[in-house]
């Protein structure tokens, strides 16, 4: 496939297209459900309601306000499948979330501390890994995540990071929109993936046989 055909596929994805990877969000949505409801010593429901597929420039319009403080956890992704995995919430929310995992009674903390951001870190990986494995059985190959890291910057600021990572390789970013519900509490974030161009060249032909 040359450079030109990659280039008109990435133009309109067709709905079946994003609802299968949809789908392979919401596969992995239930392992990390019973995985988090351990964290928050609750039942957790995990919703992927919308599912993206754009352009690497395109990425910031789809994830909030530029200057949004939001707090990151990337990793980066090994095996055949590799690129970069983001979770991504706003502060508030990372709060809300870790004092949650704490079980902080009163008040909610005015600042993530190092505990909550070790919290959040253990959240990311549990879902991330998840959600990876759902992305690997989607694609037939092996996605392996590396050990996490945690940021908190402005969204602008943080998305620099993962797009210059890829940006001499490829331009595909899936966003898979994400809702935690937590006793009818509800937390929203995102999950991103920056494919290499081998994963990209497997999530088109994987559309392409749809």
């Amino acid at each position: 496939m040359t450079m030109d055909q990659m280039e008109e596929d990435r133009q309109d994805y067709a709905e079946i297209e994003i609802d299968a990877l949809r789908e392979a969000g919401n596969m992995g949505a239930s392992h990390a459900s019973t995985a988090m409801s351990s964290l928050v010593r609750a039942a957790v429901m995990i919703d992927v309601p919308d599912c993206i597929v754009c352009k690497t420039e395109q990425m910031p319009h789809q994830l909030g306000k530029a200057d949004q403080q939001t707090v990151a956890t990337l990793f980066q992704t090994y095996g055949r499948g590799t690129g970069v995995f983001l979770m991504i919430m706003s502060y508030e929310t990372s709060i809300r979330l870790a004092a949650r995992m704490l079980d902080h009674s009163g008040p909610l903390p005015a600042e993530l501390d190092q505990e909550g951001m070790e919290a959040i870190s253990e959240m990311g990986n549990i879902c991330t890994s998840a959600y990876l494995n759902a992305m690997a059985q989607f694609l037939g190959t092996t996605i392996l995540p590396s050990p996490p890291s945690v940021a908190i910057d402005m969204l602008s600021a943080i998305l620099e990071y993962p797009a210059s990572l890829v940006a001499q390789m490829s331009d595909l970013v899936v966003v898979l929109k994400t809702s935690f519900i937590i006793e009818n509490e509800s937390y929203q974030g995102s999950f991103v993936f920056l494919p290499d161009p081998d994963s990209q060249k497997m999530l088109l032909e994987k559309f392409q046989a749809l």
